[in-house]
């Protein structure tokens, strides 16, 4: 956090890692979701009703924690870049459209 507690006067350097952690963050958490989501899609075109807690249980025996982060390393190639612009975007544009307001 800056000195005054502010995110306002944070570097947008600063807001951009902030924006890069909460992009790890978030696809560490939901990321296991995804992947059984990703299967039952795939799986779709069977005449089988898709079963989420189903298809969960069947990945994590069959292939434990390391399958559901399969793939992890590459979303978070794509992720921490992309949450780092999009957060320092949101923060100049929207410090820009309040200056502009209150003047």
């Amino acid at each position: 956090m800056s000195k005054d507690g502010r995110k306002e006067s944070l570097s947008p350097l600063q807001v951009m890692a902030a924006g890069s952690i909460g992009g790890i963050g978030y696809n560490a958490i939901m990321f296991p979701a995804d992947v059984v989501k990703t299967q039952i899609q795939a799986e779709a075109s069977s005449s089988l009703k898709p079963n989420y807690m189903g298809r969960l249980r069947k990945l994590w025996l069959a292939e434990g924690i390391r399958g559901l982060y399969r793939g992890f390393g590459v979303t978070l190639v794509r992720a921490v870049p992309s949450n780092a612009v999009i957060f320092g975007t949101y923060e100049v544009v929207n410090r820009a459209l309040t200056i502009d307001a209150l003047s």
